[in-house]
């Protein structure tokens, strides 16, 4: 690993084009490799899934590339507002949109101006019994036509106050409320003796001793001392100490992503309505969407059985260091912070994201989302990368007719990495009615040079409601003068998505993408800007790359002086930590083997201090970063 004090980005670029890694044509990026038995995190699609790709090493793709088949056309958003629906008004455009070649149409709602920006519904009400028929009619249409049909949650599901569909559905219910870890603590001289008062909602209590003014890992369990929120005790006297007294809080109008079987409440409650109300067929329904999920609490989510999942997962017990969540206890401080963050985490993934993804693919639907941040934030959700690979077409928004080299390679690289088939692109939202098709041609082309593989126009207007009604203009269809030729336009679109879905994306280059540091609270904006700056950089010198999670670069081995992702037919010759203050320690392993092997591992700007092996000030980790530098004919 070369250190950043003399390792700048031009020779970073310089070592790894002298690798030959550089675009010579577009369609180089892609190669067709052998295909795998199963999606190596959740449920396999139905092998007959519409917009599904093939990932097979004899793949003949001229005839695909000529004729796509069906699942690969534009998926505009389809606004149902502005006017009353009408059966005769929706049909229509239903087959204006088939006659130029769309795939399918998602359903949207937007909000009004009031407090909460609830859901702006014309009637019927959303989930009513006559909304039920106007959508079981339209999605009846649709699966004659071989076109998808489904609803956005976009305003349906948020958590900001306002009067929704999921406030109704799940949110007004307080046994699925999210719940956030809350602590007080009391500090006790030598042999004091003195009743606390325990925060509401107090579930536990426990001593820790104080030297030096640091608070000690381990501690002494004092819940059974609680009486009546009121707990007594008398401290030792050989040192200072503290009591934390530990409560939960439950927040009103939330949903608990950490709470067993949330996901499956969700599906049951939502999603499976749809297939329920459409004649227990999924024919016709294809391409639900998430589009800027609010979903739980952030650092300090919490369920009753946290503590002991965390003891199964990290093996020690939780409340002999729960203290450095909040204050300092010294090195083993960001160690805490990271096994929490992880079990967070993964509560979050198998007991929310994953059911949610699997009833999706077992149908062979299509799950797409824009979430919070678009990649831009990794710590969104506690881990950006984690949450969003339980979509199977990881997205994201590019407004004002512009593209996204970093969203594009974040949203791309998660589906690369976990074998999720299409990569959604959420274009254009607010360019104005002077939009042209010149101006669609040029960004499509790019979002697509970094990764997209399904194309949304954001705008499709049920009504403008005697045009002084419009939702982030315009729309792209049927209300626009150009409309009678966007069937070429389209078509073009069609083909790219389905030779780019094809195969996997080849690069040898792969840059991690910073959510420890995050985790461990050093330095993650930091991080984050050297990742995104190196990830423009590159690009603009013509090297393909991908953004990699940690999960990821542990799960890889190395061969052939490669880092070998398995399961994901992906494998680099370059790994560049991005002025990571923190990382995973199984991360620092790999790179040491592959240095060892002869690859290249590159930091730029600081080397990890802090790991989830013992935290910071840890000599092993030092011992291992010395293994890992590069050699000394390198550039030191």
């Amino acid at each position: 690993m070369c250190n950043n004090k003399s390792v700048n980005l031009s020779y970073i670029i310089l070592m790894m084009q002298s690798l030959r890694v550089f675009y010579t044509k577009l369609i180089s990026l892609f190669l067709l490799t052998a295909s795998l038995d199963a999606e190596p995190f959740g449920l396999s699609a139905p092998s007959d899934a519409p917009g599904y790709p093939s990932r097979a090493a004899d793949l003949d793709a001229l005839p695909g590339f000529q004729n796509p088949p069906a699942g690969y056309g534009q998926v505009p958003f389809w606004w149902w507002t502005g006017d009353d629906l009408d059966e005769d008004r929706l049909l229509w455009q239903v087959r204006e949109l088939h006659a130029k070649g769309i795939s399918g149409v998602q359903v949207n709602y937007s909000h009004t101006d009031s407090p909460g920006w609830p859901s702006d519904s014309k009637h019927p009400d959303i989930f009513s019994d006559e909304w039920w028929k106007f959508y079981t009619r339209v999605s009846e249409e649709c699966g004659k036509l071989g076109m998808g049909i489904s609803l956005s949650t976009y305003t349906l599901d948020w958590d900001n106050g306002g009067e929704n569909l999921f406030k109704k559905l799940f949110y007004d219910k307080p046994e699925l409320n999210a719940i956030e870890l809350i602590s007080n603590n009391h500090t006790f001289k030598p042999g004091e003796s003195k009743a606390v008062t325990c925060i509401d909602g107090v579930f536990a209590a426990w001593a820790y001793r104080v030297d030096n003014g640091v608070l000690q890992r381990g501690g002494t369990d004092l819940t059974k001392l609680i009486n009546k929120s009121q707990l007594s005790w008398e401290a030792p006297a050989d040192s200072d100490w503290q009591v934390w007294t530990y409560g939960a809080r439950q927040h009103a109008g939330t949903l608990n992503p950490l709470l067993a079987e949330s996901g499956d409440t969700v599906v049951k409650g939502f999603y499976q309505q749809f297939e329920d109300n459409n004649k227990g067929s999924s024919k016709g329904l294809n391409f639900f969407f998430n589009d800027e999920l609010e979903v739980g609490l952030k650092k300090f989510a919490w369920n009753k059985d946290f503590h002991v999942e965390f003891f199964k997962r990290k093996g020690y017990n939780l409340f002999d260091a729960l203290p450095a969540m909040w204050a300092e206890m010294g090195g083993v401080t960001p160690k805490v912070r990271i096994d929490y963050a992880d079990v967070r985490m993964a509560l979050m993934e198998e007991r929310y994201f994953e059911p949610i993804y699997n009833w999706h693919t077992q149908r062979g639907i299509i799950y797409g989302c824009d979430n919070h941040g678009r990649g831009l934030d990794p710590h969104a959700y506690g881990d950006y990368f984690r949450a969003t690979r339980w979509y199977s077409a990881p997205g994201h928004d590019t407004p004002g007719g512009r593209a996204d080299v970093t969203k594009g390679k974040v949203s791309s690289s998660i589906a690369k990495l976990y074998q999720r088939p299409r990569v959604w692109l959420e274009a254009y939202h607010s360019l104005g009615w002077g939009a042209t098709p010149e101006r669609l041609m040029f960004a499509t082309r790019e979002n697509y040079l970094y990764g997209c593989t399904l194309f949304n126009l954001h705008g499709l207007y049920y009504s403008t409601h005697g045009s002084h009604w419009e939702w982030a203009p315009p729309c792209y269809h049927f209300r626009m003068p150009y409309w009678a030729h966007m069937g070429t336009f389209l078509k073009y679109f069609d083909r790219l998505s389905y030779l780019m879905s094809q195969g996997d994306a080849v690069a040898d280059v792969a840059v991690i993408y910073p959510v420890t540091p995050y985790e461990a609270e050093t330095n993650g904006e930091e991080a984050t800007q050297a990742a995104f700056h190196l990830g423009n950089r590159l690009m603009a010198a013509g090297i393909n790359f991908d953004f990699i999670d940690h999960q990821s670069i542990a799960r890889a081995n190395i061969k052939d002086g490669q880092l070998v992702v398995e399961n994901a037919n992906a494998s680099y010759k370059v790994l560049v930590f991005p002025n990571m203050e923190a990382a995973r320690w199984n991360n620092l392993e790999k790179a040491t083997a592959l240095t060892d092997a002869g690859g290249l591992v590159l930091s730029v700007g600081k080397l990890p201090a802090i790991s989830d092996h013992a935290g910071a000030d840890d000599p092993a980790l030092n011992d291992l970063l010395a293994k890992a530098i590069a050699p000394q004919d390198r550039p030191a």
